[in-house]
């Protein structure tokens, strides 16, 4: 292979690593996602099976995402349930909007996150949350920052981004649990060296 060959491929090779960009470690993705409605064959279970994902990205097909049932009089809103199968210290969300060029105001615009440890009693979490509309393409996540300790999260969704027609839609949704500040592991460290010089000291006694 001669140096002009080498650099060819090796150029591929950074494309298709850039395309496979890799999520988070601390990555949390639901074990089951309910809507208050969902429009024919487009369910709530399209958000968190990674259909339409390629790496860290979205493609525009619709029939990858989640979008509820059209209902007259005109309503945007609908409720969104996600069971992360366990409690866990989140420090965000990952959303990648509703992205098919059938109607990109179908996106998702404003939402309260909301969490629950029982799946029955919710509390709302900061402000009125806004995403930015898709223009198309390969999209990235959104990055919707929140902090709180729960199994379940639920979007509570207000408005899309043309309400004079009632869907409301979304690619893809995942949570990223908070990392431990430095001084957390320090402070474990600590504990776990303490308890190990309790043990031999039992052991010697």
């Amino acid at each position: 292979m001669n140096f002009i060959s080498k650099i060819a491929l090796a150029g591929l090779t950074m494309t298709a690593l850039q395309a496979q960009a890799a999520l988070p470690a601390n990555t949390v993705t639901p074990v089951s996602a309910v809507a208050s409605s969902s429009h024919f064959t487009v369910s709530a279970d399209n958000l968190i099976n990674n259909s339409g994902l390629n790496g860290d990205l979205h493609g525009g097909n619709w029939s990858d995402m989640w979008i509820k049932e059209g209902t007259y009089p005109v309503d945007t809103t609908a409720q969104l349930t996600f069971d992360l199968g366990q409690q866990y210290n989140l420090g965000s969300a990952l959303v990648w909007q509703y992205n098919s060029d059938i109607d990109y105001n179908r996106g998702l615009k404003d939402f309260y996150i909301q969490v629950s440890n029982d799946g029955v009693n919710y509390t709302t979490v900061g402000d009125l949350r806004t995403l930015t509309r898709s223009n198309g393409g390969d999209i990235a996540a959104q990055v919707v920052d929140f902090s709180a300790s729960a199994r379940y999260v639920r979007f509570d969704i207000l408005t899309n981004y043309d309400q004079q027609w009632p869907w409301v839609g979304l690619s893809e949704v995942k949570f990223v649990a908070a990392v431990p500040e430095p001084s957390s592991y320090a402070m474990l460290g600590l504990g776990l060296a303490a308890l190990g010089m309790v043990a031999r000291r039992r052991k010697s006694a």
